[in-house]
């Protein structure tokens, strides 16, 4: 029998896709630090000496709009030439993201030209905030007192830029505050990973690369 199928109406809809397909990569590799660092080595001969840390912690008296959804507000940031980078979601208009993000690099001319001249831009944006492009705010931060010795007192012997960063919305106006530290330290010798509960050598297993061997199938 023929069909007796009809066209009733059409449905116009928008499909957006919130967040970058490779946060969840980006999230493993936050959790997993020992082994960002072996993933992040640059392919080419020769090691990186240095580590640049970006460490981003709470978030307080965000102004957030009201959407209808939890508030779920996170951080972006670019660097050099790393790319993008952003925190997991936090919950509310003041939450805890403590995240360390680890980069090898070289002090040679072209990064120190880099950290002289550049200021890291943090942004703050609402992952449940229905206008894309809404940003909650904006604030930055020299990189420039990164070359300088650390001051005394400091208690690390590498140097170090702490703040307590006052955002500002798209009038200028306070939207809330950004608590990040950022230093730049001597790379981390990295160590054999072994899956094995002891190794030849008497040491234990690498609780990170067991802990990621025991989610495989």
């Amino acid at each position: 029998p023929a069909s007796t199928a009809r066209t009733v109406g059409h449905i116009v809809f928008e499909a957006k896709l919130r967040r970058r397909i490779d946060h969840a990569a980006a999230a493993f590799l936050q959790q997993f630090p020992d082994l960002a660092a072996l993933a992040l080595l640059p392919v080419q001969g020769g090691g990186r000496t240095r580590e640049l840390v970006v460490s981003i912690g709470a978030a307080t008296g965000l102004q957030l709009r009201h959407h209808g959804l939890r508030p779920a507000p996170y951080v972006h940031f670019e660097i050099y030439d790393f790319g993008e980078h952003e925190t997991a979601p936090g919950d509310g208009p003041s939450c805890a993201f403590n995240q360390e993000f680890r980069f090898p690099v070289e002090l040679d001319t072209a990064f120190s030209e880099y950290l002289k001249q550049a200021r890291l831009r943090f942004a703050v944006f609402d992952e449940n905030e229905e206008e894309a492009g809404k940003i909650v705010g904006t604030a930055a931060v020299a990189l420039a007192p990164l070359l300088l010795p650390p001051r005394p007192g400091d208690g690390t012997p590498y140097p170090r830029v702490e703040h307590a960063l006052t955002l500002l919305d798209a009038r200028g106006q306070a939207a809330g505050a950004l608590a990040v530290k950022l230093e730049l330290r001597d790379a981390p010798t990295l160590k054999p990973v072994s899956l094995a509960p002891h190794a030849a050598d008497g040491s234990a297993a690498d609780g990170a690369a067991t802990a990621v061997a025991s989610t495989a199938p």
